[in-house]
């Protein structure tokens, strides 16, 4: 048996597809708005096989997750855009570090029975890394790859 996370087989490391999360700052905070326009913007990128119209193109499908939960730019980012001041990025800055939106968790099942949570890893890589070296020592077991946001910063 080889486990795969989310399309990657542990025993080759072949990438089949992937997932890949963006973060957007789009200029509404109107839910509707913000899905009718992103559909309609993303329909001209996506594959017909996803939907849209673009023929060849690497973005096969796409999914809008949540936005009834997206959360509002920081107030220094809505005043810079207001003034007409805003600097690329840096709504997606966090204590002025850039880091990346998104935790990395291995999910291992040992003997399919009893969860144990590893991580969060910096990186996909590095999450890769991990379930690659204990599939070594536990070929049989379960490995799921997890994604979470990472803990909110206030500011």
């Amino acid at each position: 048996m080889i486990a795969t996370i989310w399309g990657i087989s542990t025993e080759t490391g072949i990438t089949m597809a992937k997932v890949v999360n963006i973060h957007l700052l789009v200029n509404s905070n109107k839910t509707a708005q913000i899905a009718n326009r992103l559909n309609d913007a993303l329909r001209n990128i996506v594959s017909p096989m996803g939907g849209g119209s673009a023929q060849g193109s690497f973005v096969l499908d796409y999914h809008l997750a949540d936005l009834e939960g997206a959360r509002p730019a920081s107030k220094d980012v809505q005043l810079a855009i207001a003034k007409g001041r805003y600097k690329k990025g840096s709504a997606f800055q966090r204590r002025g570090v850039r880091r990346a939106y998104i935790d990395h968790y291995l999910l291992h099942i040992n003997e399919d029975v009893e969860p144990d949570l590893m991580g969060a890893f910096g990186s996909e890589d590095a999450m890769l890394k991990a379930a690659n070296c204990l599939h070594e020592s536990h070929p049989d077991d379960g490995m799921y790859h997890m994604t979470c946001p990472p803990p909110a910063v206030p500011g």
